[in-house]
């Protein structure tokens, strides 16, 4: 399997988790950091994960009341699809049907059936012409591919997700995280809600893994986009030129997540 994260980094997130686990051996260690309210933690990062998609400047055209109203109403949601898809994952693993649903529960207003659907092309009513919603992601330098491509893009993407999670080690729970994250990010297979499934499947690989979430803050916004789009940058050019071994950019976001488990790690500590 190629190396993606840092060897020390990695060392010093197994080390936590080993010191963690040693206090109370007759519990996984998922139980036991969930007792240090850690579940407040996955709170903290649903709510940073509906901020980095909607900053405060996207509510100023109302009220503070329904401002506050809204967050709350759309961190509600996000809890309640991360409850209901984890035990899924944890019988079925990361499917397509899963995704969708996933998707769906975050943001039930854009998939009025809870289930969301992949991008598909249009008709422009005028020209005639075939056309797609705009969905490049924020930041993004490179459009995501083109809506025929996605039923194939899935389909690999799950198969290589189930490859990285064959070791069931800390590492391969790392690895398919930032993963699952970074292709759902550059696929972008759905009209909206693709950043906010992104993270929370990346979170739900995580748990799934006995591990913390990675908790993205709102105002790190700017600098998590720099890093998935350097990274999609780097996988296209890699991928293009037929190589194996990751390339700088998909090192560095991978090393940016881990770094952001280590930091709830050492909370936990």
């Amino acid at each position: 399997m190629a190396r993606y994260i840092n060897s020390e980094l990695l060392r010093e997130i197994k080390r936590k988790v080993e010191k963690i686990r040693g206090k109370n051996e007759d519990c996984l260690i998922c139980d036991w950091i969930y007792r240090l309210n850690l579940s407040s933690m996955d709170r903290e990062s649903f709510v940073h994960s509906c901020k980095i998609e909607f900053p405060e400047e996207r509510f100023t055209e109302y009220s503070k009341s329904v401002n506050k109203k809204d967050k709350r109403r759309m961190v509600r949601r996000l809890q309640d699809a991360y409850r209901r898809s984890y035990q899924k994952l944890l019988y079925e693993g990361v499917t397509e049907e899963l995704i969708k649903e996933l998707a769906g529960s975050i943001d039930p207003l854009v998939h009025p059936n809870k289930v969301a659907t992949y991008r598909v092309l249009g008709r422009n009513p005028i020209t005639g012409q075939e056309h797609f919603t705009n969905v490049r992601p924020q930041g993004a330098s490179i459009t995501p591919p083109y809506p025929d491509k996605i039923p194939l893009e899935m389909k690999r993407y799950i198969q290589e997700l189930f490859e990285l999670q064959r070791g069931k080690t800390i590492e391969s729970f790392l690895n398919s995280a930032a993963f699952a994250h970074l292709h759902l990010a550059r696929i972008h297979p759905f009209e909206d809600t693709n950043g906010r499934t992104a993270r929370t499947l990346q979170n739900l690989i995580l748990r799934s893994g006995k591990l913390p979430p990675a908790i993205i803050h709102a105002g790190e916004r700017f600098d998590y986009y720099q890093h998935l789009d350097t990274a999609i940058s780097g996988w296209k050019t890699r991928t293009g030129q037929q190589l194996m071994e990751p390339s700088d950019g998909e090192k560095e976001f991978f090393n940016y997540i881990a770094g952001k488990v280590n930091v709830v790690l050492e909370r936990v500590l």
